[in-house]
């Protein structure tokens, strides 16, 4: 009897771990992006906000070749997703006003994609920076759009700079607007459009190499929950929490370690 219910458990242990990597099939899981309860002024300049941000190379080439990658950093505040990237490009194309508003993918620019379910059961949002801070944003299938002044809400704030080998690109996104909330996984894609002068074809490049609209294949990232934000009661009124920190004190007997229970020492 103990073998069959075994062999049962067994059974009903390998269907469960079957569908769950059946859901995953295709996902990268990113990490979780941290919940970070500070005022970010978006200027394209990476400051200490960042610090705990969540990192992502972006370097896999899914339309043409370039040698052009980027590194992106992504917080919360649990209103706002701020992503600022820095993308190594040598060779940046002005962009005319008419692509810009008609065709802006077409210009030097990094792009989020957001699938606020993770499930592909909303359409996903586009957002759009190019390397002189015109910003927009698209929804899948041109069910919706915003160019430029027209960006509010889906693109709170966006900035843009030059920098060493390439520009910066730095935007807030309205969670809301995105179909996301704070403590839920998301799909989140990164695109780099790589425009070159010399007439060569447009390089699209994102991180697990996959299309912008290859929804169920979007990587997957967590938006950390506002309850890791830790509580503070002091005297400083303007300060009241700060980024969830875990402190703890173990028995040296649940360590391993054979030595008298004193107070907390400096492990």
């Amino acid at each position: 009897m103990k073998k069959i219910l075994s062999l049962a458990l067994a059974g009903l242990l390998t269907v469960s771990m079957a569908a769950v990597v059946g859901a995953m099939e295709g996902q990268t899981k990113l990490g979780t992006i941290p919940y970070v309860p500070v005022d970010v002024e978006v200027d394209a300049v990476k400051d200490a906000a960042y610090d705990t941000a969540m990192v992502t190379e972006v370097g896999k080439a899914f339309a043409n070749s370039s040698d052009s990658t980027a590194t992106v950093y992504a917080i919360h505040d649990g209103e706002y997703l701020y992503v600022y990237g820095e993308i190594r490009d040598a060779d940046m194309v002005e962009p005319s006003a008419a692509d810009q508003e008609s065709q802006p993918w077409v210009c030097d620019s990094l792009e989020v994609m957001i699938d606020g379910s993770n499930k592909d059961t909303v359409d996903a949002t586009q957002a759009r920076v190019d390397w002189t801070g015109w910003a927009c944003w698209y929804v899948e299938g041109g069910l919706d759009s915003g160019y430029g002044d027209a960006c509010t809400p889906e693109v709170a704030a966006a900035a843009a700079a030059e920098i060493d080998g390439g520009y910066a690109v730095e935007m807030a996104l309205h969670l809301k607007e995105y179909g996301a909330t704070a403590g839920s996984d998301i799909g989140l894609q990164y695109q780099i459009n790589d425009v070159f002068s010399d007439g060569t074809p447009q390089a699209n490049i994102t991180i697990n190499g996959m299309g912008p609209w290859d929804v169920p294949n979007y990587p997957v990232a967590t938006l950390a929950p506002v309850s890791e934000a830790q509580k503070l009661d002091g005297l400083d009124e303007a300060e009241q929490n700060k980024r969830y920190i875990h402190h703890y004190n173990f028995p040296s007997y649940s360590v391993g370690e054979t030595k008298p229970s004193r107070g907390p020492g400096r492990r």
